[in-house]
């Protein structure tokens, strides 16, 4: 009876966290809808509430980041385990420095360092739960994406394809989003081959999906998440590269609503992989 109970009282939990979360998305996305489509009247009692910033769309959004981050120290306290790391303790990682990269990128909105290194370190916990613990592999994996990324920047500087090759600061983003890209590749790719083996070729304990997190469900949210970024990569393009296109300037515009349009379900899937 107790333990019937508890997964009821926990099943509650779940449908409380997605009705608010679906609350969020709906109320930021019509507001985002509106701002682009220009149909806001600047006396109107909706532009009043935006222009309060706890009301605006942007704190909207980090709301629906702090409740995964809630949710997910919420089922740590309840699953923590004595053995060490776990699956709650590692989504709390991973969810707590998604918090921090969108406290630089979207509230700060100017703080593309420490927003990047924290959204690298989310995917190096991510790595981390994919070779299913194995920190050989993971320290492995992490030097050759550094050292990739490294290659990248110095031949793009020497080809002198970015704005700002000389500029130290801008070099340093360059680097930070040339290591985050290939790290959220990478570990896109390396999940995808993980489950094709499992699901080819159960007998073989090195094919083996790890419990954290439900790997297809995991694989999703990592997905929608990349075409988020890809939609990032479009609206911040231009500041780095002369592009002289009208298709450029409509996939930008239509940017700025698809970013989040992709984000938080990506994140909410994260954090249901795990907790499910």
């Amino acid at each position: 009876m107790q333990s019937s109970a508890k997964r009821q009282k926990g099943s509650f939990l779940i449908f409380i966290f997605i009705s608010v979360e679906i609350l969020l998305y709906l109320t930021y996305m019509y507001m985002d809808i509106m701002i682009a489509s220009n149909k806001i009247a600047a006396d109107s009692t909706l532009a009043a509430l935006m222009r309060i910033g706890v009301f605006s769309p942007i704190y909207i959004k980090y709301y629906s980041i702090i409740l995964c981050l809630i949710i997910s120290v919420i089922y740590y306290y309840k699953k923590r385990s004595k053995d060490g790391i776990n699956e709650y303790s590692l989504l709390v990682g991973a969810i707590f420095f998604t918090a921090v990269s969108d406290y630089f990128l979207l509230i700060k909105n100017d703080y593309l360092v420490p927003g990047l290194i924290s959204f690298c370190i989310v995917h190096g916990i991510y790595l981390f739960v994919i070779t299913c613990k194995d920190i050989k592999t993971t320290a492995i994996y992490t030097a050759a994406r550094i050292g990739a990324a490294l290659v990248i920047t110095i031949i793009l500087n020497a080809a002198g394809v970015i704005r700002y090759s000389n500029d130290s600061a801008m070099n340093a983003v360059l680097f930070l989003a040339i290591i985050y890209g290939i790290s959220f590749v990478w570990n896109i790719l390396l999940l995808a081959v993980k489950i094709i083996n499992h699901n080819t070729d159960r007998t073989q304990e090195n094919t083996k999906v790890c419990e954290f997190p439900h790997p297809v469900m995991f694989l999703i949210g990592l997905l929608l998440f990349l075409i988020c970024d890809i939609n990032v990569l479009i609206f911040n393009l231009g500041s780095y590269i002369s592009i002289n296109s009208e298709t450029f300037v409509i996939l930008q515009n239509a940017s700025t609503i698809l970013m989040w349009t992709f984000y938080l379900p990506s994140q909410v899937l994260i954090v249901l992989s795990v907790l499910l």
